[in-house]
């Protein structure tokens, strides 16, 4: 009976992180993709934005304000088709995965050192950017082994 209600609970936690139909792993990159695409236009579109973190205040103080988007669309970009191309097994998955991983451990890299440089390494963003790095190392170290395999699903 208890196994029987540990597995409902299961499945029900699993369709809300959408791993049932991605697996554990392309998740994480859906959600990256999510926090990517989401933080680079709001850079983009949001007057003033860069302004309001510390990891980016330096940047827009200095003019360069309408650059910091760029390289969080492009992490976007490249995870994303490299999700979709592994998914149906289209050309260039693991290139573009591991690119878009490369790309977003130099973004969770550099705001992990502006956080430290500026005495707010303890805040939830620097905390954050600190397990995004490490989960950008495991999705190139996941491409460059070419898995998850194309095509595979995770439930059948």
């Amino acid at each position: 009976m208890n196994s029987s209600r540990n597995d409902r609970i299961h499945n029900f936690l699993a369709k809300i992180a959408l791993s049932e139909w991605l697996g554990f792993g392309r998740t994480l990159e859906f959600f990256l993709v999510c926090i990517t695409v989401s933080y680079g236009l709001a850079l983009l579109l949001v007057p003033g934005a860069a302004l309001k973190s510390l990891a980016t205040y330096e940047l827009a103080y200095l003019g360069y304000s309408g650059y910091i988007a760029i390289p969080f669309l492009m992490k976007a970009v490249f995870t994303g088709y490299g999700l979709i191309a592994n998914i149906f097994d289209l050309r260039f998955c693991r290139t573009t995965r591991f690119i878009g991983a490369l790309v977003g451990s130099f973004i969770w890299s550099s705001y992990i050192i502006q956080f430290f440089l500026v005495d707010s390494f303890f805040t939830l963003g620097s905390w954050f950017c600190f397990y995004a790095f490490f989960a950008s190392i495991r999705i190139m170290v996941m491409a460059l082994a070419d898995l998850p395999p194309p095509r595979s699903r995770s439930v059948p």
